[in-house]
This record gives structure tokens, sequence and C-alpha cells, in this order.
């Protein structure tokens, strides 16, 4: 593998442990030791206070910083005149003026709003901002730039307002001059088993028999969340033998390792491939699925051929979708109307495969980048 290829496969692995990382964020049914947590930041934020504060979360990887401030925004979000949270402000950092953009348009309600420098958009924020009670989470924060170019200064917003930063480094909140700080903290043994078990048994308890090696695998695993989920899914299901075979195997990593360990275990590079283990597939479907679980219409990708199919007859299609993926074993009739595409402005993928269709949709959305269309017309 040469320097490129390793870079490239780095920062895949990145991106989607991030992604990971956001899942526990929109699983309602799942969030164990939430609670405790989030009213500590609150008590932290002390919201009947008129002072703008800055509030720093910080811990390491896996530990479930995005969890709790997602948790946070959540319920205080409707407190201000305008809310906005920034996902993954260190994967963006080369483009921080659009994440400017971004601030600016969804608390000002500004569309197609443009800036033509980072310096120029530090201090549209300010002029801008500078009179409104706004909540900004900026979440994943690696350097101080994105900090001086994002929220520099507590002069920039209203009174009242509250900006939320996580990071995995205490000493960039300590140099920003945040206001407090919450050290994120692992699971107890008790909240750690019963997330351990939501994704290994889908209850929150081990099943009868599976009691020591939820124990074993949740202490070698550090009671890190992250890494908890992704045992738990890749066990769900498996035989016992299989459960003493990935025990042998977490006793060989050292407990401050395992984060590093899980995620070269999730994507592997194999004569010139990127292979993806299935469970990250399967937790991608869960991400898409659980923010609109009965409106297809709504997800930002569609690959389930019955609700595309809906969608696409009954004209059920949303600025959200980006991907659209139906691929028919045989040939079937598919009833598209004129104007299924219209809606989907951010459809960047698109494959139709063995759909027979009576006519074609009036326009193909600008922003497809992939089209693959075989069928008859």
């Amino acid at each position: 593998m040469d320097r490129h290829e390793s870079k490239c496969i780095q920062e895949i692995v990145e991106y989607v442990v991030a992604k990971l990382e956001r899942v526990v964020a929109i699983e309602a049914k799942n969030q164990v030791g939430i609670d405790s947590r989030v009213q500590k930041v609150n008590a932290l934020l002390n919201l009947g206070s008129g002072k703008v504060q800055f509030i720093g979360i910080w811990g390491m990887s896996g530990i479930g910083k995005t969890t709790i401030a997602w948790a946070v925004f959540n319920r205080i979000s409707t407190h201000f005149e305008g809310a906005i949270f920034l996902e993954d402000v260190r994967k963006q950092s080369e483009s921080l003026k659009n994440l400017q953009e971004e601030i600016l348009s969804k608390i000002l309600c500004f569309k197609d709003l443009r800036i033509s420098s980072v310096l120029e958009g530090s201090k549209m924020i300010q002029t801008r901002l500078c009179c409104k009670k706004v909540l900004i989470v900026l979440d994943d924060v690696d350097h101080l730039s994105q900090l001086d170019a994002l929220a520099g200064m507590h002069e920039w917003f209203g009174d009242g307002s509250r900006i939320i930063i996580t990071t995995k480094n205490k000493h960039l909140l300590v140099t920003h001059g945040v206001d407090k700080m919450h050290k994120m903290k692992v699971l107890n043994e008790y909240e750690a088993i019963q997330l351990f078990s939501w994704h290994a048994f889908k209850k929150d308890y081990p099943a009868k028999g599976y009691e020591e090696l939820s124990t074993k695998i949740v202490h070698y695993a550090g009671c890190l969340p992250l890494a908890l989920k992704v045992l738990g899914s890749f066990l769900y299901g498996r035989e016992m033998a299989e459960w003493r075979s990935e025990v042998e195997r977490l006793k060989r990593i050292p407990e401050d390792e395992i984060m590093e360990k899980l995620k070269k275990s999730l994507i592997t590079l194999s004569r010139g491939r990127i292979l993806m283990h299935c469970l990250i597939q399967e937790m991608g479907w869960n991400i898409v699925r659980e923010k609109a679980p009965d409106e297809p219409g709504k997800h930002s990708r569609l690959w389930v051929a019955e609700e595309i199919c809906d969608v696409l007859a009954r004209d059920k299609a949303t600025e959200n979708i980006v991907g659209m993926w139906l691929d028919l074993p045989t040939p079937q009739d598919v009833v598209i109307k004129n104007e299924a595409f219209e809606k989907m402005k951010k459809l960047r993928l698109l494959k139709i495969n063995n759909a027979c269709v009576s006519c074609c949709p009036n326009c193909i959305p600008n922003e497809v980048r992939w089209l693959n269309w075989h069928g008859r017309g």
C-alpha cells in the first residue's frame, strides 16, 4: 500500500467512524446513560443567565461527545432565536467559508447566501448575530483556526447565546477561553452492560448463558459507547463459539487501543479495492431510517425497491434525497410521474435497473454526478 492509498483509507475510516458516533444520537430507545450526562451539561449552560457562554465538551474518541451534544441541542434549541448543529468541523476545516455560510443561512433564514472570504464571514457573523440569542454547536473541532472563524469571541453573539464545542483536545478549549468545560467519562459497568445488550440482544440485559461473556466484552471494550455498539451489533445473532473467539481477540488488545483496532477492522484495502464491513452498511441503513421511519420520501438515500416505486409513483420525494438505487432482479413495470425528480434538488447518485417505464421524467437534477439507467421506456 503506497502513501496515497494509506491516506485515502485513513480519511475514509475517520469519516465512517464519525458517522457511527452519531448513531446513538438518533436512537431514542437506546439512550443509556444519556439523561444524567445531559443534566450535567445543562447545569453548566445555566440557561437562566443572560450572559453569552461558551461550553466545551471534551474526551477521547468514541466516548459519546457528539451524542451528548445532540441530546442537549434537541432539548434546548427551541429556547433560542436561531440554532444550528455543525457536524464534523474537523473534516470541513478546509471549507470554513462554507461553514460560515451555513451558520448565517440557517440562523438568518437566508437562501443562497455567499461570502467571499473567511475574514468577511467572521465579520458578518459578528455584525449579523450580535443582537440574536443563538445556540451553535461546533462538533469535533481540532484546531483553533476553526473556532476563530466560527465563534471567535463572546461579543459576536447576542445576550443569552450558548456556544457548545466538542473536541478531544482540552487545551484547545482552554486556549480559546471557554467559560466552562465538561469532561466526558466512560459509562459505568451497569450502563455499559445495558448499552451492549441493546445491540447484542435487542433488550437491556444479556440473554441467558451469555452473562459472563457480555461482562468480559464490556470490560475489554473499556465501557466506550461506540465500541460497545459496534461489538454488540457485530455479535448479534451469532453462535456462542464466535462470541468466545471475539473475547479471545479482545483480550490481546490494550484498552487504550480498542477504538483504533475497531476502526481498522471496519475498513480494509484488498487488491486495490476498498472493502467495508457489512456492519457499517447496517448502521448506515439505521441512520437513514431512524430520522423518518415511516416516510421513505424524507430519507437521504433509498435502496428498497418497494419504497422507491412508491415514492416515484406517488410523488412523495423531498429535497432530502441524495441517492437512489433501484436494482430490480428482472424487468418490471415501474410508474414514474413526469415531475418525480423535480423536488430532488440534491440528488447526486441515481441507478435504475430493469425498470420498464411508460414515460420519462421531465428532468434530472443538475446535481446528479453518477447516473446508471437501464430499462425499457
